[in-house]
């Protein structure tokens, strides 16, 4: 098989020769690094921080759910952008598996991370998904499962008119969906919410008895009252419950880019508001009156921007995360802006401070946590890379970030951050969790698991706007007793490898063994199938593993899963770099520039002496398969 000269071989993965001769980094200076194993979800994916929940886990399956929405920068962009993905990741196999629910894209073309659902697991167990468009129009867009714990089917899209359930023409079109469902309400029959953006640029309610099946309009949750001018959007809201009898907001007054924003919280309880300390605000929820955010309790309250001593003050806050406490209290997570120094001609937004604010029912207790820095596009100010606190764990919190909360240096990209407290947020210890990436790490989420499970989910790549990005959804998966062996990584070769013939060629002087299979098709059909088979193991489930090489500065890829119908496409931007110490074997995992990536196929339990079979598969497109091997490593619970 080892045909090819080394120039022949640097000539076709366009590597200047100078690059191949240099001695490996050491491992600690590898880009793209990540503590834990990094799992591809989705490969072209956005979210935004305004609906909930968007991740969701479905206990009796052991099967996450999310909602992504795909852009004409990600991967087969022309083909899925706008679309509304709703994917799941099931823990026992790593299986993805991704729906298209229906198409909202802001424009022909133009996919909106606005636009993203709410998702919902009924008592009956069937999943609703809802979903609005950014802006465009009146309705509210849902789907619900054919079948309970069962997201491979879904009944037909349906929608509601907001200006035909209120019976009134609305002043703004509609945007996000936040869908909450009190069981103890109806006298224990309970009532599912959803809250978004419309009529008035405030959150309008609407609420379903039969469990998202018909749709009725209740009224406002907040509006402006004149002391200051309508803007974009009165208020911007993140909502939490306790499932039983309360949803609990934070909120703003306005956009930040048109307001010196406060942050504010409340609750909603028997169809009234409520400030933080049970004070009725509106006791009518159900009607058009409504108070201003301004009247629920202050956690934040901005400095004027008045010219005196505006350089060392904090103004225009933005909300970022709600969650409760065991006990039912809030804790929240927002930014701010600190100064006046600029980053696109706005004051103060070069530097934002992102803040943890926690209820212990007597008063707000709020903790500066670290710096965000610039804002994460001109036209966006406020826009930086967001947080997430574990929503049954209110001391841990993940954090995205460009620069790092124990030393306070600057970071060539936004890094992920893990944060843990003692004293109830007080103070806070870090743990970085990405390294030296070459693409964003942003907006992370934690969905509602277990105490002692962890799983966050964040985008990483290219993020340009909202309706322009290049991203994927990754997550780290962390269940409680767990514990996986060091990888045992295995060649492909003539011994375990099925060779699948043109476009694939063998090309040496790359990769373990001298060598890689490498497939380069630039257009058609997708090419035939290589699979590796892994024999020899011992009994027990394992974690299985694709690895391929790319240089940092391009996007290499592969696809790879258990089944030839049934694999998902792998890029270097959605993966992690494999660096020598995760090995139990000796492994070459490259340079600096050229590097070894490794894709999570999936997990799979074996009888003793049974074989694992991976599929391995070639990207039509301008960028390369350079595949060189498999990898496994022994799962051993500890339940």
């Amino acid at each position: 098989m080892r045909t090819s000269a080394l120039c022949l071989l640097l000539c076709a993965l366009s590597v200047p020769p100078a690059l191949a001769q240099r001695p490996p980094a050491p491992a600690e200076t590898l880009p793209d690094r990540v503590a834990g194993n990094l799992i591809t979800i989705n490969n072209n994916a956005g979210w935004c921080w305004y609906q909930d929940e968007k991740a969701v886990f479905d206990p009796v399956t052991a099967t996450f759910h999310l909602n992504t929405t795909a852009n004409q920068r990600g991967f087969a962009g022309k083909e899925r952008c706008g679309n509304i993905e709703h994917t799941t990741l099931q823990l026992a196999t790593g299986n993805r598996a991704r729906t298209v629910l229906g198409s909202r894209p802001y424009r022909p073309g133009r996919g909106d991370d606005h636009a993203i659902g709410a998702i919902w697991i009924r008592p009956d167990g069937r999943i609703l998904d809802v979903w609005s468009g950014h802006n465009n129009d009146h309705f509210t867009n849902f789907r619900i499962t054919a079948s309970p714990h069962d997201a491979t089917s879904w009944r037909p899209e349906q929608r509601y008119n907001w200006e035909k359930i209120s019976g009134r023409k609305s002043s703004r079109r509609f945007t996000y969906s936040n869908v909450y469902f009190l069981a103890a309400e109806r006298d224990g029959k309970g009532r599912l919410y959803n809250i978004g953006r419309g009529d008035q640029n405030s959150p309008n309610i609407a609420y379903s008895d039969d469990l998202g099946e018909t749709w009725h309009y209740a009224g406002k949750l907040t509006t402006f009252n004149g002391t200051t001018p309508s803007s974009y959007s009165n208020g911007y809201f993140k909502f939490q419950s306790n499932g039983r009898d309360r949803i609990d907001f934070i909120c703003t007054d306005h956009h930040p880019r048109n307001y010196n924003n406060g942050v504010y919280h409340g609750y909603i309880q028997n169809g009234k508001s409520h400030d933080s300390f049970g004070k009725v605000i509106d006791d009518d929820i159900y009607d058009e009156e409504a108070p201003d955010p301004r009247d629920f309790t202050p956690i934040f309250l901005p400095s004027p921007e008045d010219k005196v001593n505006d350089e060392n003050e904090y103004h225009r806050g933005w909300t970022i995360e709600l969650e409760l406490t065991p006990e039912g209290r809030p804790v929240a997570l927002f930014t701010t802006r600190f100064g006046t120094k600029k980053a696109s001609n706005r004051l103060g937004d070069a530097d934002h401070r992102l803040f943890y604010a926690r209820f212990d029912g007597k008063r707000w207790k709020t903790t500066e946590l670290c710096k965000m820095g610039g804002p994460l596009l001109p036209r966006e100010q406020d826009y930086t890379g967001l947080g997430a606190i574990h929503p049954e764990d209110p001391d841990l919190i993940y954090v995205s970030t460009p620069i790092d909360p124990r030393s306070g240096a600057e970071l060539a990209k936004h890094e992920i951050f893990r944060g843990t407290t003692q004293d109830k947020g007080a103070t806070w210890r870090w743990q970085q969790i990405t390294f030296d990436s070459t693409v964003d790490n942003l907006r992370p989420a934690i969905p509602k698991w277990r105490r002692d499970c962890t799983a966050m989910f964040w985008m990483r790549g290219t993020y340009w706007h909202q309706t322009n990005y290049n991203q994927s959804l990754v997550g780290l998966i962390q269940p409680a007793g767990e514990t996986v062996s060091k990888v045992t990584y295995i060649d492909a070769g003539a011994d375990n490898t099925k060779f699948a013939g043109a476009p694939w060629k063998t090309r040496e002087d790359l990769g373990n063994g001298g060598r890689v299979l490498e497939c380069n098709p630039q257009t058609g059909d997708e090419p035939p199938s290589l699979t590796t088979t892994v024999t020899g193991l011992e009994a027990g489930t394992y974690d299985v593993f694709a690895f391929f090489w790319s240089p940092t500065s391009e996007d290499w890829r592969v696809r790879a899963g258990f089944a030839q119908d049934h694999t998902l496409v792998f890029r270097r931007r959605t993966c992690q770099r494999a660096v020598p110490g995760q090995f139990a074997n000796t492994v070459d995992t490259g340079k600096s520039e050229l590097g070894l990536y490794r894709a999570y196929v999936g997990r799979r339990t074996v009888q003793a002496g049974k074989s694992i079979a991976v599929v391995v598969q070639g990207v039509v497109g301008k960028e390369r398969t350079a595949f060189d091997g498999v990898g496994v490593a022994r799962v051993v619970s500890g339940r």
